[in-house]
């Protein structure tokens, strides 16, 4: 069995304008780490590709990958000594236009909005009267419509907070959300976006020291979409891009990992990854490897809230 831990931000929760920021403590995460040492042969994501796609003879039952999302600057200060300290490597996703260019992702927009707001109902309230407002202009079903469609499914989010998170995620048409996202995020956290985004993501030159410490990195796509809402020339210009900045990060541009945005994926995603030149991809899916057949490009993975610490 193998398991892929996933992890997003490991901080302390001494930010007091963002109390309700779903985080890993820099102290759960060294205990964490230790609990896994001690039960489980942590590997590098190499070592699964041996045994996984090139057919390396390798026991992999009850060992663990650990895998960071979306290039936070917590995965360089908080993260990387912790690993350097235990001779552990580390996948790490970082997103093209977030780490490059400092722009703010909307799922980050999305998040800090609901760190910043305590009362969810508040933000449904006002997204539901921006819909009312522009109903009729922009083509929009009622709010009882939306609601009925997007407020199930949350695992751990309430009805509230799941809603709006897909709303403004999948629910409304594109430009709208993101406009509506940008006014509330200037409105409720701040209107200096560039100078958030400079404190929230790795630089480029971050991730090459981490690189240079053994570090792997994966491709997470240029700008964080759900994939499965876009073309597939779309999507294969998001994966494209991707492997185009691996390389100028000294990564392997063959035999390279990809991680689908908000796990979303589909037969013709995973092919184009492929294409493109990925031998594994992770999801959001729950799940270990190995009691189940999974495909090599639809790989699940374990959150770090589920395991002790």
């Amino acid at each position: 069995m193998l398991q892929i831990v996933m992890y997003h931000y490991v901080r302390d929760r001494s930010d007091v304008m963002f109390p309700n920021l779903p985080v890993r403590t820099l102290n759960e995460f060294n205990n964490q780490v230790l609990y896994l040492k001690k039960r489980f042969n942590i590997i590098s994501i190499h070592e699964a590709i041996d045994a996984i796609v090139n057919g390396e003879p390798k026991d992999m039952n009850n060992s663990v990958i650990l895998s960071f999302d979306d290039g936070y600057l917590d995965h360089y200060i908080n993260v990387l000594p912790v690993l350097v300290e235990n001779d552990l490597s580390g996948i790490f996703f970082p997103v093209v236009c977030s780490s490059r260019d400092f722009s703010l992702l909307s799922v980050n927009r999305i998040q800090f909005l609901l760190a910043a707001v305590k009362d969810h109902g508040v933000l449904r309230e006002k997204m539901d009267m921006a819909i009312l407002e522009s109903q009729s202009e922009v083509g929009l079903k009622s709010p009882e419509e939306y609601w009925e469609i997007w407020s199930k499914g949350g695992r751990w989010d309430s009805a509230e907070t799941f809603y709006i998170k897909r709303m403004l995620q999948r629910g409304l048409p594109r430009p709208f959300a993101y406009e509506l996202a940008k006014d509330f995020f200037k409105r409720f956290v701040t209107d200096d976006e560039r100078g958030f985004a400079e404190q929230l993501y790795m630089s480029e030159t971050q991730i090459e020291e981490m690189v240079g410490h053994g570090m792997v990195i994966g491709n997470h796509t240029n700008s964080h979409p759900w994939l499965t809402e876009l073309s597939h020339s779309e999507v294969r210009e998001e994966i494209r891009s991707g492997v185009e900045w691996l390389s100028k990060l000294g990564q392997s541009v063959q035999n390279w990992v990809m991680c689908y945005p908000f796990g979303g994926h589909s037969d013709q995603i995973c092919d184009i990854a492929q294409q493109e030149g990925a031998v594994l991809g992770l999801t959001v899916d729950h799940g270990d490897i190995g009691s189940t057949s999974v495909s090599s490009m639809r790989l699940p993975r374990i959150d770090t809230n589920c395991l002790p610490y």
